[in-house]
């Protein structure tokens, strides 16, 4: 697919080819990427600026080794380049981080199309190179836009960042572009600070002595629900639907609880990135999520001294994720929560 042609832009003239480009990606590299951002600034060009993570990338590095991740990132950025289109360039901001500079003058609506195309139809279509290794690449978006957002390019890649920030403690594999009402008191907190505050936000709700024990356990789960951006929250006691909190109105059912048994891993907990890898092993589980059209789950089990009382379900029926630790310890949080309140 063609690129836009650098040399038609004045920044990149009179310069040479080996003198901008990244080595390993071959996109505009840190320093230039940069100083055009700013140049651009500095004659009033409006444009987008979005700041591309590649999701998950040390553990992919840790886990194949940093050959492969310098491929992953060389392939990631050809699909950069083949997404943004021709009135956009994408540099390397530093390790798994790139920034495609969208010109012209952008609203909310039109860059949330152009980012939702270069999601949709580049960065989670299937990759050839990416298949073979059997991982899943995604990534993480966060945009800001000059001069609406900000004058000056350090607000602006600050507020980038505060959205991209968002779109990780969503979940990733997402796209956020700032709004200055939900994303100005936004906090980029390491991810145990962020989970600590969710438990003392969590623990606030469930001892309100104002409320009894179902608003409490409701708005709990609806808490995690906004915090990670779900649609669907279960708490399933001896098989039945207890409490639930639901976002788009669809419910989902209850699952077959002998296959989660023994899908449980030793934090007695499930999370499901895709579930067609459960195809083979737990048919009527595959046939749960296809049928609910859950693209990915999280399910904890709850115990009480020891003792199975049921299970926490999180779903979400919009697009997969990739769970994260601090996840995983926010619901079984609840868990242990509800567990204790349940049979005090």
């Amino acid at each position: 697919m063609a690129h836009v042609d650098l040399m038609t832009i004045d920044y990149f003239k009179n310069m040479n080819y080996s003198t901008y480009i990244d080595s390993l990606t071959n996109v505009i590299n840190r320093e230039n990427i940069i100083n055009y951002t700013k140049e651009l600034i500095a004659n009033g060009k409006p444009f987008a600026l979005a700041i591309i993570n590649v999701d998950n990338f040390k553990l992919l590095n840790d886990s194949y080794g940093t050959h492969v991740g310098d491929i992953v990132l060389s392939q990631f950025a050809t699909i950069l380049k083949n997404g943004v289109g021709l009135d956009a360039l994408v540099g390397r901001q530093n390790g798994d981080q790139f920034i495609a500079i969208f010109h012209g003058e952008h609203t909310y609506d039109s860059i949330h199309k152009r980012l939702k195309s270069l999601m949709d139809e580049h960065i989670r279509i299937k990759n050839d190179l990416f298949q073979s290794l059997n991982i899943s690449i995604t990534a993480t978006i966060g945009c800001a836009l000059f001069p609406s957002d900000a004058s000056d390019y350090d607000t602006l890649l600050m507020k980038a960042t505060k959205a991209l920030f968002r779109g990780k403690t969503k979940g990733r594999n997402c796209f956020i572009i700032y709004v200055d009402e939900k994303h100005k008191n936004i906090e980029m907190r390491k991810n145990v600070e962020i989970t600590t505050s969710a438990m003392q936000e969590i623990h606030s709700i469930l001892t309100n002595p104002k409320k009894d024990l179902s608003k409490k356990a409701v708005e709990a789960m609806g808490y995690i629900l906004n915090f990670l951006s779900l649609s669907h929250a279960y708490l399933y006691i001896n098989g039945k639907v207890l409490y639930k909190n639901i976002g788009d109105g669809k419910d989902l059912g209850i699952p077959n609880f002998n296959d989660l048994k023994e899908l449980l891993d030793e934090q007695g907990i499930i999370n499901v990135n895709n579930y067609s890898d459960y195809k083979e092993t737990k048919r009527s589980f595959h046939m749960y999520c296809g049928e609910n059209h859950i693209y990915s789950c999280l399910i904890k089990e709850v115990t009480f001294a020891g003792a199975p009382l049921g299970y926490l379900l999180f779903a979400d029926t919009k697009i997969k994720r990739i769970w994260q630790q601090n996840d995983r310890n926010m619901v079984a949080f609840l868990a242990y929560e509800l567990s204790f309140l349940l049979n005090k």
